[in-house]
Order: C-alpha cells, then structure tokens, then sequence
C-alpha cells in the first residue's frame, strides 16, 4: 500500500480511488488506512481536502492547485510503472 507523505498526496489517493484508478485489496480492507479511504471517498470535495490535512495534522483547509498537481504527477506515475 502507498503511503502519501503528505495531505495533497493523501487527497490525490482519494481521488483516483473515487475515478477507480486505484482500489484496496480485499486483504487490506480492514485496515485504519483502507477504512479512512472508504470514508473519504464518500465525502465531497472540499471536505475530502480538510480530512487528509487533518490526518496529516495541519489546520488548512484546502490544497492549493500548485501541491495538487505535483500529487497527481506523482500519484499518475507511480500508477503507470
């Protein structure tokens, strides 16, 4: 399972996970990381972007555009490696 290093990471994750670029393993389904992931992916938008700051322990709200895109760069090719 990758791990994001940070919330934009944690936030792009949750995306492919929503646009079923990604999915859990059914062995790891019911891991803490696994069940955040489910949650998340439930969730809005906006409020997706405040939980993975919050799990990352920072108080922001949003990811900026510029973090976003290096997240979904690197998220892409680790998906295509």
């Amino acid at each position: 399972m990758f791990v994001a290093k940070d919330a934009a990471e944690c936030f792009a994750l949750v995306i492919f996970l929503c646009d079923n670029y990604l999915s859990i393993r059914p062995e790891e389904a019911a891991s803490p990381e696994a069940r955040f992931f489910d949650i998340a992916r439930r969730l809005p938008q906006e409020i997706q972007e405040t939980l993975c700051h919050r799990a990352h322990g920072e108080s922001r709200d949003l990811i900026l555009s510029q973090e976003r895109e290096l997240a979904f760069k690197k998220i892409a090719m680790l998906i295509c490696n």
